[in-house]
């Protein structure tokens, strides 16, 4: 411990990313016994007020006792973008360092994480009327023609943004008409604001990949044993989670909200969410082998020997 207070004249932040079902928030909320951490959350789910089993979000009575910084920030009804995040966690940051304590940030969102480690460009702020303009273009022509349109006048727009990415796409089109400029232009010429501390990332891992979609598995059936359905039904009704709204994107609700409207049975919305699931922890593993060389790899099968690993490097 001695090590880590000594490491305050020189502040740093610690990062622990990994797929999801891997047990990140178990591991945080233990590893606060052993060093003065304050948890700040990097999941583009957890944000939102209402969505609690779907997300898997850590159940009140442990929030209660283990605050987390930017869980049930917004409604699912509001937007929340990437600079956002980077202000309101910035701001935690400094608060939590301010306070003598570590700042530590969890999740999976690793766009997200890409913002923080690189820095954010300065582009311009949303624009709520032009953005429900370019919402009703897409839905109303599709992905695909707004895609192709719009890179006949510029290829920089949309270019390599997946047709189904409807928030890349519709924020590339959304700086293209305020500025006149793509986000390539944008950020090309800047120099992007970069947290001035240093930076601990790590990565927690299951041992296997059969490991890790067996963990998937188990956790999708026991949010629905814990009334997931009902939680999506309220939040729809109440006209608080809707199809255009990203939010909406959530891997789990997005399959539960087709079944509910009965566009598939219910055997398909278990198949659709456990295999989507699957396919957002295997981008984000390969996210973080891509991008990231520097990472210190934790074990999630033995947090106790990922706990004295972790603080045996920030000690160093």
């Amino acid at each position: 411990m001695t090590n880590i207070i000594k490491n305050y004249r020189h502040p740093y932040i610690i990062i622990v990313m990994g797929p999801t079902a891997s047990g990140k928030s178990k591991f945080v909320i233990k590893l606060r016994n052993y060093i003065p951490i304050d948890i700040i959350s990097v999941d583009s789910a957890l944000i939102y007020k209402g969505m609690d089993i779907g997300t898997s979000k850590p159940p009140k009575k442990i929030l209660d006792a283990v605050p987390h910084k930017l869980i049930n920030i917004c409604d699912p009804d509001e937007l929340y973008s990437v600079g956002n995040f980077y202000y309101d966690a910035t701001k935690a940051i400094h608060r939590i360092l301010r306070n003598n304590r570590i700042p530590l940030l969890v999740g999976g969102s690793m766009f997200y994480f890409k913002t923080l480690i690189n820095g954010l460009p300065l582009l311009p702020k949303s624009n709520l009327f032009l953005r429900k303009h370019i919402n009703d273009l897409i839905k109303n022509f599709g992905f695909k023609l707004i895609n192709h349109l719009f890179n006949k006048i510029n290829f920089t727009i949309t270019n390599n943004i997946s047709n189904n990415d409807i928030q890349r796409l519709t924020r590339s089109i959304e700086v293209f008409l305020l500025s006149k400029k793509t986000i390539y232009e944008l950020t090309n010429k800047q120099k992007l604001m970069k947290l001035p501390y240093k930076i601990y990332k790590f990565c927690l891992m299951p041992n296997s990949k059969f490991a890790l979609n067996k963990r998937i598995k188990y956790r999708f059936y026991r949010m629905l044993s814990l009334g997931f359905e009902d939680e999506v039904n309220t939040l729809f009704i109440n006209d608080k989670l809707k199809f255009d709204m990203p939010s909406s994107k959530c891997v789990g609700y997005k399959q539960m909200l087709l079944y509910i409207v009965g566009k598939i049975s219910y055997q398909d919305m278990i198949k659709q969410s456990i295999v989507a699931t699957q396919q957002l922890a295997k981008k984000q593993i390969t996210w973080i082998k891509n991008s990231y060389t520097n990472i210190y790899r934790l074990n999630s099968d033995n947090y106790d020997k990922s706990i004295k690993d972790l603080i045996k490097i920030i000690s160093y």
